[in-house]
């Protein structure tokens, strides 16, 4: 089975790595010792660099693990013995922002701003910390002095808008004014919806009901309104006695939305005829947080999470008890391989009994629980959300996706069967239940209902890379429908050209058809984009064998081997190896090998990631 690493393995691989990591300021003393009477005789010089040398390594290298806990504090290590290290001092900052560190943070900004004036991440922390204290006017200075570049500038006229109301006593005029702050949004694409809303918080807070409204309405006017907009806007209307404008607003995002429950507290309230919830900006500094959440979230939403972490931290410092900009620091943790963190940070949120958000937290403690190989407790809590809320099928999809990672295929199909029969109409929305229900019929010998399931998904998106790829690679290795699959297999290489599991598709459909020359070189393709899979290099090996590269061939059988965990590929392998008197290091068979992959595309979190797959080989 081709796919990314493991979850046990990358984590196995982390922890070995980190034990290099505490070993990189020893290794850096003996390089630089090396030489004798060289190094004797700058011995002083040296010695108050090999310790930071040591640091900065470790720090580097712990970055490269994604972990930036360690990495914040070896870099501070390095920073105290290097303290006028500009880049050291900005790495470090960063790192001890996106901890959460905010006392250390605020130190590393004050002295880079000593140093850069208009260093925009370390001056925006500082004005927020000047927010928080009530000095206002040296918020005013410190936005003056934002660079008008990159992300500040969307920040700005948020910023100046909410802290012009902080500083100013109320008034009709000042709200006005702050209103006006927000007129260079307008023109910034995707961010006039953002403008609206601020600009209806702002009037809310004036007292303004025309006004918001108006603002309000403009705001959840956009094609797919966030829940965020929704909550904020259908609050208002419901405040102000217009509570069916309301309640076609949590409507039509549930329709919008249809597997999600964040609108379901708010509908049952207004259903109960519960008192309307009160505004969620009640204050500038409220007002202050919504815009670094607002332009953290959108940072996060385009995979710049260095920054967008820093901006959701600088939310949580004005406002601690935000659990959106906490479920954000979550996912960011989920992405850095960081799961433990997340589902305590998780079940921090959870402790809120924030019941509009309880279901999508939990959904997420099961993902982090997941990934980090906590089978048990996974499927544990997933089994019981599934039978909290048997309609809602995001809880069963993700359950046979768990099952599915653990090879419990019979148990992976119930899931997936249970959640299409809660479907009145299978619609192109749910090809992912479909194609995870193949992979768990395939895997469990049944191709005929697999196939099935991958024809109806195809019906229903017949362009989609991953169902062309293992529908076609299934018949290709099957010796079945070769040009209609070698077809398939092209269409999901010219969408997905650098994908290294489709080119190999292709790459392996040619060598089943006699076209070695063409096999080989794609195959050499797949192999550069991902050079440790064992499949692939295993099937390389085979087409080098076959136009008598021989020497060739063996090699990529050795290294497919080295790298192999399933049993069947390395029972192959060492076949090969032995049949041309190859020797090679017994690896133990047995296990579970590598993890599956979760169903793409329905309602999984934002950072959970799809890699191709493909079947296994019958």
């Amino acid at each position: 089975m081709n796919g990314a690493n493991g979850v046990g393995k990358t984590l196995r691989g982390r922890a070995r790595a980190m034990a290099i990591v505490a070993g990189f300021a020893v290794a850096a003393t003996g390089m630089m010792c090396v030489g004798g009477s060289r190094v004797a005789a700058r011995e002083n010089d040296q010695n108050e660099r090999v310790p930071r040398v040591g640091a900065y390594l470790a720090g580097r290298f712990a970055l490269h693990l994604e972990d930036w806990a360690a990495a914040a504090t070896y870099m501070a290590d390095a920073l105290e013995r290097d303290p006028d290290d500009i880049n050291l001092m900005r790495r470090t900052f960063l790192l001890e922002l996106g901890e959460g560190r905010i006392e250390r943070a605020l130190k590393l900004a004050a002295r880079i701003v000593s140093r850069e004036p208009s260093s925009p991440i370390a001056l925006a922390l500082l004005l927020v910390d000047d927010f928080n204290q009530g000095r206002h006017d040296q918020v005013s200075a410190r936005l003056a002095a934002l660079p008008a570049e990159g992300v500040t500038r969307f920040i700005q006229p948020l910023l100046n808008a909410w802290t012009l109301i902080a500083k100013e006593p109320p008034s009709p005029a000042v709200y006005e004014r702050a209103v006006e702050f927000l007129a260079p949004l307008k023109t910034v694409s995707g961010l006039s919806a953002l403008r609206a809303l601020h600009a209806g918080a702002i009037s809310d807070l004036a007292g303004d009901r025309e006004a918001a409204q108006r603002w309000f309405s403009e705001a959840v006017s956009v094609e797919n309104p966030t829940f965020r907009m929704v909550e904020i806007a259908g609050g208002f209307f419901q405040r102000s006695g217009v509570p069916e404008r309301a309640r076609s607003l949590y409507e039509a995002f549930q329709t919008q939305n249809p597997d999600t429950l964040l609108i379901e507290t708010l509908v049952a309230a207004q259903n109960a005829g519960a008192s309307p919830p009160p505004p969620v900006v009640a204050s500038a500094r409220d007002g202050v947080a919504e815009a670094l959440f607002g332009l953290a979230s959108a940072l996060h939403q385009d995979g710049s999470d260095d920054v967008a972490i820093a901006y959701d931290r600088m939310a949580l410092f004005l406002r601690p008890d935000f659990p959106l900009a906490q479920l954000m620091a979550g996912d960011v943790l989920v992405s850095r391989n960081r799961y433990d963190d997340a589902v305590a940070l998780f079940r921090e949120v959870r402790a809120t009994n924030n019941s509009a958000l309880d279901w999508t937290v939990r959904l997420r403690i099961a993902d982090a629980l997941s990934r980090a190989e906590r089978d048990v407790e996974a499927t544990a809590l997933l089994e019981t959300l599934a039978r909290e809320r048997p309609g809602m099928i995001d809880a069963l999809i993700r359950l046979g996706d768990q099952h599915r990672v653990a090879k419990r295929y019979d148990q992976a199909v119930d899931a997936y069967s249970r959640a299409l029969d809660q479907v009145k109409v299978v619609t192109e929305h749910y090809w992912p239940v479909l194609y995870g229900r193949a992979m768990a019929y395939e895997r469990n010998g049944k191709w005929e209902q697999a196939e099935v399931d991958l024809l109806h998904a195809l019906e229903l998106n017949p362009n989609q890379p991953l169902l062309l790829n293992y529908l076609g690679y299934s018949w290709v290795d099957r010796a079945r429908n070769l040009d209609k699959a070698k077809l398939m297999i092209e269409r999901a290489v010219a969408a997905r050209p650098r994908d290294g599991y489709i080119v190999d598709s292709l790459g392996w459909a040619l060598y089943r058809m006699g076209d070695l020359p063409g096999a080989v070189t794609y195959l050499e393709r797949a192999v550069e984009f991902r050079p440790l899979d064992p499949t692939i290099n295993d099937h390389l090996g085979d087409a080098y064998w076959k136009v008598g590269r021989k020497n060739e061939a063996v090699f990529q059988w050795q290294r497919a081997h080295q790298n192999a965990e399933e049993v069947e590929l390395i029972e192959s392998l060492q076949a090969k190896l032995r049949a041309h008197g190859v020797l090679f290091e017994e690896k133990p068979i047995g296990g579970a090998g590598k993890a599956a992959f979760s169903t793409p595309g329905v309602v999984a979190p934002a950072v959970q990631k799809l890699e191709p797959s493909r079947p296994e080989t019958p």
